[in-house]
């Protein structure tokens, strides 16, 4: 039996991904005039230039989703917040239950419960709804893998479950290493080709699933960093699992690295585990290690950040004059690093998600949406932080700021 933590509301948590067998093939498009290709947009899927208008199925498709994700992150909570209420803008899904609180979380016990209620109202339109017991959390570890792929597998058969949600890289390459016929859409994953979740190309190679794909986003974190300090020896946080390193983009980092001329000085650890105790051990052990190191920049990527002051981990740094750039966002910004290119909120990516699931609901085939999406950045930059180790920005950088903290705070 799979371990299963019962929160409250009766919630089942699984740490573990939601596998099977198919249940549900996309319906056959009907024969009309290719369609016209439109301009790609963030938030308006296009399909394929030789794809065909499908007209709406005879029987609706109603969807009963479940989502699986890599481990809990404020940005899967931003970004479902967003897609959810634009479901139910759109008529997909019912309205639910405290969705307009900016504190809504779709894997809280109580939020979740809300979800659940949220029933289609039936009849010809296309919905959705999620199941009971529904989310599976994999917590950054693979542990449960292997017997969840058994238990869950008739959950997926007997048709309970018929659409599938996979935040992140490696909850997207769990549920597509196996040969569903239901749609799967594969949603915020940092490198979604490089991992093997999907094949190079605009369009999916599974005429079943969709793999949002954000282009040049974690390319251009780097690079903007190299460009801006010039260094020769760069620290870097890496998980000790290779499917985490996937979602932390490092065999990206390696390949700009070797093409910027700058050389990576890595510290491995349990950075992404499930132990939150063995996290924040090896992450204080690695920026100890690190702050002595013969460095002259620091990447803090994504994985465990303290519940304490992350700037007692950072001063070392900062004594040392050396410039911290965080592929997690304005957060660490806000708490000590330097500087940060990322989306602000995760507004846009959800609707743009939320359409291709409308789509998909209209009986249009996953391998026909363009999983192209540019995702807006935002710069962030903390004033107090280039004070401290006596970095002046250029007027052009300062131009491109978009969000400046003066001061260090939690």
């Amino acid at each position: 039996m799979v371990p299963r933590k019962i929160l409250a509301g009766g919630l089942v948590l699984v740490s573990a991904c939601l596998l099977g067998s198919g249940a549900w093939a996309a319906p056959a498009p009907q024969a009309a005039a290719p369609a016209v290709a439109a301009a790609p947009s963030v938030v308006a899927p296009v399909t394929a230039p030789d794809a065909v208008s499908v007209a709406a199925p005879t029987a609706a498709l109603h969807f009963k989703a479940a989502v699986v994700q890599s481990g809990s992150y404020y940005e899967f909570a931003d970004l479902m917040r967003y897609l959810l209420r634009h479901l139910v803008q759109e008529g997909l899904l019912a309205p639910v239950a405290g969705l307009q609180r900016e504190d809504f979380t779709y894997d809280a016990a109580e939020d979740y419960v809300a979800l659940v209620s949220a029933k289609a109202r039936g009849g010809a339109a296309p919905s959705i709804e999620f199941v009971p017991q529904g989310v599976y959390n994999l917590n950054w570890s693979r542990a449960d893998e292997a017997a969840v792929r058994a238990e869950l597998s008739a959950r997926v058969d007997s048709g309970e479950v018929n659409f599938i949600i996979a935040l992140g890289t490696q909850a997207g390459a769990l549920v597509t290493s196996q040969h569903f016929s239901i749609p799967i859409v594969v949603i915020d994953a940092t490198d979604p080709e490089q991992s093997g979740v999907t094949a190079v190309g605009e369009f999916s190679d599974r005429p079943n699933v969709f793999v949002q794909k954000m282009g040049t986003r974690f390319s251009s974190q780097l690079m903007m960093f190299s460009e801006l300090f010039a260094f020769k020896r760069m620290g870097i946080l890496i998980d000790n699992d290779l499917t985490n390193q996937k979602g932390q983009g490092i065999e990206e980092i390696r390949s700009l690295a070797q093409k910027a001329g700058f050389e990576l000085v890595p510290c491995y650890g349990d950075l992404m585990g499930a132990s939150a105790d063995k996290s924040e051990h090896d992450f204080a052990r690695c920026l100890t290690e690190l702050s002595s190191a013969d460095i002259d920049a620091l990447f803090l990527t994504l994985g465990y950040r303290p519940q304490t002051p992350l700037i007692a981990y950072l001063k070392p740094f900062i004594d040392r004059g050396i410039p911290v750039y965080s592929q997690y966002g304005a957060e660490d910004v806000r708490r000590g690093a330097l500087i940060s290119l990322a989306e602000p909120k995760m507004q846009t990516s959800g609707m743009f998600m939320a359409d291709v699931i409308k789509q998909i609901a209209q009986g249009v085939r996953p391998d026909r949406i363009s999983q192209y999406f540019n995702a807006p950045l935002h710069m962030s930059f903390n004033l107090e932080v280039a004070r401290l180790i006596q970095w002046q920005p250029s007027f052009e950088v300062l131009l491109a700021l978009d969000q400046v903290f003066t001061t260090i705070s939690e």
